[in-house]
């Protein structure tokens, strides 16, 4: 794949005193933001190749694309959708920016929580493309948190594929929605924990109380109970299922 012409490159610039801790949560936001417009700009089969690299005596990382003639047009969308999307969540948007989904404005969120507020710490946080640069701060987080944080609660169940499962700060994994094609977090009672682990990567549905977002979608869930679906392996084959209604049919 042939390398980013003219050097083009998304960055993200860092002042202040770095906690190893607060280095490691911004880039991991800023590299979540990044792949996560990425996969919404792209169409099927385009493709992407992000590599790192960092100013030399610096707090500036920069993310460089690698793409076919074919992406150019997706590949400047991406690199201008970044800081337009931040600059507009500073302005309090309530809309969903361009090009983001809801992952890429949770991605702002986190970024925007590493900023300190006292003391020795961050002081200030920018991502840019180019001259285009903009500062990430408090106003991101709170419009991010307007936009994709819990607005309303009720009892209700989510279905999709289990994923990354955790116990730092609670019990936790996420179900990955294919009908929403968003993540949900899965808050559980260290009772249902083991059934979580034993379940792995299969296709389940979580039951319990709620939160929604002011879209509607949902945003996380304290389960109270899992129940696991049966792998396509174990479904009755199409061949069966016809025999089953012939024998209604004629019964």
């Amino acid at each position: 794949m042939p390398k980013s012409k003219n050097q083009e490159a998304l960055f993200l610039r860092m002042k202040g005193d770095l906690p190893l801790d607060k280095f490691e949560k911004a880039v991991g936001a800023f590299f979540d933001l990044v792949k996560e417009v990425t996969k919404n700009a792209l169409r099927e089969n385009q493709r992407i190749r992000w590599t790192v690299s960092v100013r030399a005596g610096s707090s500036i990382v920069n993310a460089i694309p690698h793409y076919l003639p074919d992406v150019a047009e997706q590949a400047a969308q991406i690199l201008n959708d970044i800081p337009s999307g931040i600059r507009a969540l500073e302005r309090g948007t309530d809309t969903m920016p361009p090009g983001f989904t809801r992952d890429a404005v949770k991605s702002v969120r986190a970024l925007a929580s590493v900023r300190g507020l006292k003391g020795p710490d961050v002081t200030a946080i920018d991502v840019g493309f180019g001259k285009d640069r903009v500062a990430v701060t408090a106003k991101s987080f709170a419009a991010a948190e307007s936009l994709v944080g819990g607005q309303r609660q009720s009892y209700g169940a989510v279905e999709g594929k289990m994923q990354t499962i955790t116990e730092r700060g609670g019990f936790r994994f996420v179900v990955y929605s294919s009908l929403l094609d968003q993540k949900i977090d899965c808050f559980v009672d260290e009772d249902l924990m083991e059934k979580a682990v034993a379940n792995f990567g299969k296709r389940v549905r979580v039951s319990g109380l709620t939160q929604f977002d002011r879209f509607g979608d949902p945003v996380s869930i304290k389960a109270s109970d899992i129940y696991v679906f049966r792998p396509n392996s174990e479904l009755p084959s199409v061949h069966s299922m016809r025999g089953i209604f012939r024998y209604k049919r004629e019964a």
